[in-house]
C-alpha cells in the first residue's frame, strides 16, 4: 500500500502503515462477513443487492461488489448535523436489526467476528431500550444515557 505522507509527516503524526494495513484488512472482512451471513430477505435492515464478495489478505486485495445506491442515497458530511427525524430512523433501523438478531435460533456468524466486534455490539444494544411487539417490529425508541 503506498503512502501519501512522506517518512516525516508519519514520523509525527504517530502514523503507523503496517497497523493501517491490518486495520482496513480487518474491517473489510468484518463487512464481507456481515454480508455473508446477512444478506437475506427476513433483515429489515436496508442494504444492497450483493453480487460478489472476496475477503482481504496480505496477498491478495479484497472486493465487495454491490448495487449502486448512489441515486438513492445522500451522503451528509460530518458537519451537517442530522435532524431529529433521520435520527430516529436511523435508530429504528437499528433497533430492527437487534430484534431480527434476537429472534435467530442459530448463530453461526457469531465465530466469524473479533470478539471485541461482538462485544461492541452487545453495548450499543445495551445503551438503547426497545419495546417490541412479538419481538419482530420495534414501535418505541428510548435512548438511555451512556454510562
Amino acid at each position: 500500500m503506498d503512502s501519501i505522507l512522506d517518512s516525516n509527516d508519519q514520523r509525527e503524526i504517530g502514523y503507523d502503515e503496517e497497523k493501517l494495513h491490518a486495520d482496513i484488512l480487518t474491517q473489510h472482512n468484518m463487512e464481507c462477513r456481515y454480508y455473508e451471513y446477512f444478506s437475506q430477505p427476513s433483515n429489515p435492515l436496508p442494504q444492497p443487492k450483493i453480487y460478489f464478495i472476496q475477503e482481504m489478505s496480505n496477498s491478495h486485495q479484497g472486493i465487495i461488489f454491490m448495487e449502486d445506491l448512489s441515486k438513492n442515497t445522500k451522503t451528509i458530511d460530518i458537519f451537517t448535523p442530522l435532524t431529529n427525524g433521520q435520527i430516529k430512523n436511523m435508530l429504528q433501523h437499528i433497533m430492527n436489526f437487534y430484534s431480527f438478531i434476537l429472534q435467530q435460533t442459530e448463530m453461526p456468524w457469531q465465530s466469524k467476528f473479533p470478539k471485541s466486534a461482538l462485544e461492541e455490539f452487545e453495548m450499543n444494544r445495551a445503551q438503547c431500550c426497545l419495546i417490541c411487539i412479538g419481538r419482530s417490529k420495534c414501535t418505541e425508541i428510548t435512548i438511555l444515557p451512556s454510562t
